[in-house]
Order: C-alpha cells, then sequence, then structure tokens
C-alpha cells in the first residue's frame, strides 16, 4: 500500500496540483499586460487643409441657406468604443476573429486623419471601466485636443464621455431603461466626475461572466491553436477581468464627491444616473441609443416608462440616437414578436405582413427536421422550441437549435423591403413612439414630454470614430465579427 501510495497516487495528486496551478495563473491572467491609452500622433493638419475643409463647409451652408455666421454644418461621432469596452476587448481576441486591441489614442487618430470628424467622444461601458482605465481615458482626450491646435480653430474636437449600460429580459421584476451615452463638456479632473457612472457594477459582464470567463477563453485559445504562440491576449483579457474583480463597488447613500476615486459606482435607473450628474454638477447630455433593438430590449420595453418618477431630465436629455452602424432604430412597424395570453403568459406571435419572428422561424426549423415522427410529437418538439427561445436572452437564443446556419433563418426578426432595420424591432421603445406618449394632461411640448433632436453615430468598437465615411473595408471598420471557422471543430468532443 505504501508502494501504490509512493509510486501512483502521490504522482497524480502532484500532477493535479500542478494542472490546478497552471489553470489558476492562465485564467487570472498572471503574465496578462495592462495595455495603455496609447500615442496620439502627430502635430495639427496642415492649415490649408484645415482651410480648404472651412471652406466646402460653408460652401454647403450656403447652398442650404443657412450662411449666416452662427450657423455651421459639423460632421462628428458622438458614439465610439475602444477595447477599454468588455465587449470591444472580448471582440478583439483571435478567437473571434480579433485584430487586437485598440486604445483611446487610436480613436483620435481615425477621427482627425482618416474620417477627418470635426468632433467626436469615446464612450466606453462603465459598468467595468477601471479607475486606471478611466484616468488613461481622460488623459487621452486632452491630449487628443492638444496636439489639434488652436481651441478657435482644431482640426477635431474630442469630448469625453462614458455609456451607462442597463438591459432588462423579459418577465425580468426590473423595468427595461436602455443603453445611454454620457457626454461631457469638459474634460479637466476637476472639471469632470472622478469615476464613470454605470448602471451597476459589472452590470454589461452578464453574457460574459467574469468569474467564468478566465478559463473559458484560455480554453478555448489553447484548443483552437493559439498556445503558446498566441497567447497573449487571452492573458490581457484574464488581467483586465482580474483587476474588474478587484474593484470594489462605490458604497451607496454617499455623495458622489465624498466617494473615494478607485470603486465602481452604479446608477441603477435613470433617475439615479441624473440625481449623481446633479450631485458634481458639471455640463453634460445624456443621450438614449439603439432603444429598439431586440438584442438587449425584451418585446414588453416601453419607453413611456421614462417619463415617470423622475426618470427623464429634460435639461441633459436632448438627443436621441436613432440610427448607428448596427442599424436604423426608427422604421414603425405595427408587427409583435411575442404576444400575451388572456393569463398574461408570453407566447411568440405568428409570422404578419411578411414580418417573421425568429421565435416562430425556430419552431419552422424543428418542423423541416421532424422525420418519421406523428404530427402530435412534432407539434409538440415546434412549441417547445418556440418557447425556449422565448426564455433566451436574445442575443443567444438563436443557439436553441443546434446546427444551424445564416440561411436557416432567413430574414426573420426583420422589417423586409426597408432600409437597414433594426433587429428584432420593439416599436414601444422608438424615438416616434416616444414622442406620442406623454403623461396624462400634458400635451406635446409641455415639459413634462419628450422634446429631442435627432443624431445619428457609429456605435464603433474598433476606436474608429466616424467609421462610415466610406464605403471601403466595411469589414474591417463596422463591428462585424463571429468565432473563428475551426472553432466548432476543435471545441466539439471528439
Amino acid at each position: 500500500m505504501r508502494k501504490l501510495f509512493r509510486y501512483l497516487i502521490v504522482p497524480v495528486l502532484l500532477l493535479l496540483a500542478v494542472a490546478t496551478g497552471l489553470v489558476l495563473f492562465l485564467s487570472e491572467g498572471v503574465l496578462g499586460e495592462r495595455h495603455g491609452r496609447g500615442q496620439v500622433s502627430g502635430p495639427q493638419l496642415p492649415a490649408g487643409h484645415i482651410a480648404e475643409r472651412a471652406r466646402t463647409r460653408a460652401d454647403a451652408s450656403q447652398a442650404l441657406g443657412t450662411s449666416q455666421s452662427d450657423s455651421q454644418i459639423l460632421f462628428g461621432d458622438l458614439h465610439v468604443h475602444t477595447t477599454y469596452s468588455v465587449d470591444a476587448f472580448f471582440f478583439a481576441l483571435p478567437l473571434i476573429q480579433g485584430e487586437g486591441v485598440h486604445p483611446p489614442a487610436d480613436a483620435c487618430d481615425f477621427a482627425r486623419f482618416c474620417a477627418e470628424l470635426d468632433f467626436w467622444s469615446i464612450n466606453d461601458h462603465a459598468e467595468a471601466l477601471t479607475p486606471w482605465q478611466w484616468a488613461e481615458t481622460r488623459d487621452s482626450i486632452r491630449e487628443c485636443n492638444a496636439v489639434a491646435g488652436d481651441p478657435d480653430n482644431a482640426d477635431t474636437v474630442a469630448f469625453l464621455g462614458w455609456e451607462w449600460t442597463q438591459s432588462s429580459s423579459a418577465g425580468a421584476s426590473q423595468p427595461h431603461w436602455g443603453h445611454k451615452n454620457v457626454l461631457l463638456r469638459d474634460t479637466a479632473n476637476d472639471k469632470t466626475p472622478a469615476r464613470p457612472i454605470g448602471a451597476g457594477p459589472n452590470e454589461i459582464l452578464a453574457q460574459i461572466p467574469v468569474s467564468s470567463a478566465g478559463w473559458a477563453l484560455i480554453r478555448a485559445g489553447l484548443t483552437i491553436g493559439d498556445f503558446p504562440g498566441n497567447l497573449g491576449p487571452y492573458l490581457d483579457f484574464n488581467r483586465w477581468t482580474r483587476d474588474v474583480r478587484n474593484t470594489a463597488e462605490c458604497a451607496k447613500g454617499v455623495a458622489v464627491r465624498d466617494l473615494p476615486d478607485d470603486c465602481f459606482e452604479g446608477a441603477a435607473t435613470p433617475a439615479d444616473l441624473f440625481a449623481k450628474l446633479d450631485e458634481w454638477d458639471y455640463p453634460a447630455l445624456v443621450i438614449p441609443h439603439g432603444t429598439t433593438w431586440g438584442i438587449h430590449a425584451p418585446p414588453s420595453a416601453d419607453l413611456g416608462l421614462q417619463l415617470k418618477d423622475g426618470q427623464h431630465d429634460p435639461a441633459r436629455q436632448r438627443l436621441f440616437e436613432v440610427y448607428s452602424g448596427h442599424g436604423n432604430s426608427e422604421l414603425w412597424r405595427d408587427l409583435r414578436d411575442t404576444e400575451i395570453d388572456e393569463k398574461g403568459e408570453l407566447h411568440c406571435a405568428a409570422p404578419k405582413d411578411d414580418y417573421e419572428p425568429c421565435c416562430w422561424r425556430a419552431g419552422e426549423i424543428i418542423r423541416s427536421r421532424c422525420i418519421e415522427t406523428s404530427d402530435a410529437i412534432c407539434a409538440e418538439r415546434v412549441a417547445r422550441t418556440r418557447a425556449w427561445y422565448l426564455e433566451l436572452p436574445a442575443g443567444l437564443a438563436k443557439g436553441v437549435v443546434a446546427g444551424t446556419t445564416p440561411d436557416d433563418w432567413r430574414e426573420c426578426g426583420q422589417l423586409a423591403g426597408t432600409f437597414l432595420p433594426a433587429l428584432e424591432y420593439r416599436p414601444k421603445m422608438s424615438a416616434q413612439y416616444g414622442l406620442a406618449v406623454r403623461p396624462e394632461g400634458t400635451k406635446a411640448g409641455d415639459a413634462g414630454a419628450f422634446r429631442y433632436g435627432f443624431i445619428a453615430s457609429s456605435d464603433n468598437h474598433k476606436a474608429r470614430a466616424g467609421a462610415g465615411y466610406k464605403e471601403i473595408g466595411r469589414k474591417a471598420f463596422a463591428d462585424a465579427y463571429g468565432l473563428r471557422d475551426d472553432w466548432h471543430k476543435r471545441l466539439s468532443p471528439a
């Protein structure tokens, strides 16, 4: 027995200990690096080039009849992510055909030298934006403005900001408020919040759980063949997730100026966000966006809820992003993905006017696979699949049917025949609906109703401000991702 213990059990235990240590070592990103803000390139653009841009704008203003001295036509992008955003960092990994990190300085360079924007802003997700990343972001924005030249005639103006990101799934107890960009007028440390304010610590990490991300990504990287030569990106990601886990949540009920700089500050509702911005008392805009996207808004989402209980701030919430690189949020159709029966239960809606809900298509895919089964069994499988589809988060729901291709899903969830429609459209979250709905007893334009201007932005996640300036390199410029072609073969059991 002693020999068995010495020559078999002890080596096995040692091997397990080493393997466990290696897994922890890798999943914690011990050898990973933090990615700084990068280096903003070059001096101001040539004066002649800037003058030519000004002449072009003046000519356009005159052609439109807006050539008054106080009017200008300017081009900008008020919704840009760097890989300081968790989703952008994740999509930068080799597993997702990522091309590597893009820090804040990349956004400045792209805005100045490629898109030649007059203005732009950084809006990384606040829920996992660590204190050191916020400090790097502020420094980078100031550096971008410094190299842009004379503030009265700069080649671009960079604004500091973040994204407040909240989503509620169907049937959740809390309301769905959506995503909002916070844009600050100033950039100096003593004129901007010490911390970005998110919807709650790690809110956006729900789809990429920090606690398990490390090992999941390491396993994917190893089995796909990124070990050892290309393991660095995974270690860097895991190092960042460790930073997130080690950053404490800010204490509740404490004035914002009395909180430490190195904590995650959360505001669970728009009213909480506005209250915190009131405490800071710095000029800011709050811009809702992506409101009608079914990928994060449940079918029951209703923008009208934001006209109650202080959930709307007309002084700050004066712009509404109705279009982005993800599509058009304002194509009204009286269509539904779901229906609620007399018992209050949610069901998949049947197709209507050439619109097919994806939950319905999931059932039809299963129906096409019913071979040598009775009609009753097939019908039960179809109904069960549609119900399961509705129980999953929108971004993962298509996984309810294994082995499908994009062609299997046809144009489900798409407003066919329209211009770049939002997927799985939520009509009660549109700006049109918001302008129409108002508290009882008020008229359009009253203080209690929505009143806002409309903008379009890129919502780019590769630090490419104004990425749509030309119809070139659309996959590289835009948020085009997808698991590598060999992932399913390497990750599936032998």
